[in-house]
């Protein structure tokens, strides 16, 4: 089975909150101009943030206990996201149990490349490990992190699978059928799982109901052998990920470029009923009205592309991005697979793609909001709103020539860029 984990990483903010804090910290963002999503229209006002969550949005916001920052002349906007990176974890981390993989991955020196990544705006990124062979299944972490010192809030999401298979005779036809197969067999054992986790409530729940009786019964008989409590299943972590694939938490990704490839993808997608996000989608305007008709999100590395192998992905089309998006298509950005870029290029790779015919309005949501819903998390990021965590970036209006944020926000946590390094 080829598949990757996918690890969740904060990267704004400096200091861990006091564990001792009776109350959550506020923090007033005053004389602001909101930019609630990418492409809408600026709004004056002020974003009163309580612990993670933003409060309130509006003009002349009553501070009360707040800490209060002066941001007249700047703009609040989302953090962007990177929907794919290879640059937070090393080989060094591949060891052990899978729930010790998942927290070596993040517990490591990132300060240099947690630095680099705030300066450009990038405040949430998710990476793709492709597991070692003593990792039985994929863990995923949710690791807020504020400053060197991650904390990790969740431990398991979704999985990525891999479809690199070109058809150029019947044993690519095979190896593609091959794979697809592992999509659908891994969600059938993880379906099998679930049934046995039923079962097992069900039987505890019927030997816990009857245990008046059988104490009496053991009462006159003391002879009588004891009934033993059902034993629960053993927790697996691939099962729990593909499951919150199942249920709709996360969506499934898949890594395909070719047309074949994309087009199994979306057939095995519609069969599970599941959402889809396809990784690459090198070929993907040949299958772009498809995309957009299976609600599919297409993330997409750098348009131009350093030492790749052809029979795993085609040459792109030029426009790829325009073309996905004017078909309907929703467009996010990765690093993954953008050979030949550091960790901080997110921007960059965003800007190429503009280059390419891309609105950067459609650049910008793919940085952000886009982003946010291809990793399962539409609804707590990716935009200014009440309700909504936090991470924001505060500097001129967002866009993609290379301006930099003045300050990242993480919650109540304040970290300088230093937008004149």
């Amino acid at each position: 089975m080829r598949f990757a984990v996918v690890l969740l990483v904060m990267l704004a903010g400096l200091a861990l909150r006091p564990l001792e804090a009776q109350s959550p910290p506020r923090l007033l963002l005053r004389g602001g101009e909101v930019l609630v999503s990418a492409g809408s229209a600026l709004v004056r006002a002020d974003v009163l943030i309580e612990g993670e969550r933003i409060l309130e949005v509006g003009p002349g916001l009553a501070a009360g206990d707040a800490v209060v920052r002066d941001v007249t002349g700047l703009v609040i906007a989302p953090a962007y996201i990177d929907a794919g990176t290879p640059f937070l974890f090393d080989d060094s981390a591949r060891r052990g149990a899978p729930g010790e993989v998942a927290e070596d991955l993040i517990s490591g020196d990132r300060a240099a490349t947690l630095g680099r990544m705030r300066r450009v705006g990038i405040g949430l990124a998710c990476a793709d490990l492709a597991p070692a062979n003593d990792l039985r299944g994929p863990v995923i972490c949710n690791a807020f992190t504020r400053g060197d010192a991650p904390v990790v809030l969740e431990r398991l999401g979704g999985v990525t699978f891999g479809l690199g298979t070109r058809t150029v005779n019947f044993a690519g036809r095979q190896a593609r059928a091959a794979d697809i197969q592992n999509v659908h067999g891994a969600f059938a054992a993880a379906r099998r799982y679930r049934k046995s986790i039923e079962k097992f409530e069900k039987d505890l729940k019927e030997f816990e109901g009857k245990a008046p009786e059988r104490a009496k019964e053991e009462e006159k008989d003391k002879t009588k052998e004891r009934k033993i409590a059902p034993r629960k299943p053993r927790t697996e972590d691939a099962q729990e990920c593909l499951l919150r694939v199942l249920d709709g938490v996360v969506p499934l990704r898949i890594e395909a470029n070719w047309k074949e490839d994309i087009e199994a993808a979306l057939d095995a997608a519609s069969k599970a009923n599941v959402k889809l996000v396809i990784l690459g989608a090198g070929e993907g305007a040949l299958v772009a009205k498809k995309l957009a008709d299976a609600g599919a999100i297409v993330l997409l590395p750098a348009p131009v592309r350093i030492d790749t192998n052809a029979l795993e992905a085609p040459r792109r089309a030029p426009g790829l991005a325009k073309a996905l998006v004017a078909a309907g298509v929703r467009v996010g950005f990765t690093t993954v697979g953008s050979r030949g870029f550091r960790e901080d290029s997110l921007p960059l790779i965003a800007a190429l793609h503009v280059g390419d015919g891309l609105d950067e309005d459609a650049a910008l949501k793919g940085l952000t909001s886009v982003a946010a819903e291809a990793l399962g998390l539409g609804q707590r990021f990716g935009r200014v709103e009440k309700g909504r965590h936090a991470l924001l970036q505060i500097g001129a209006a967002p866009s993609l020539g290379g301006a930099r944020p003045t300050l990242m926000i993480d919650g109540t946590v304040v970290t300088d860029c230093g937008a004149n390094d």
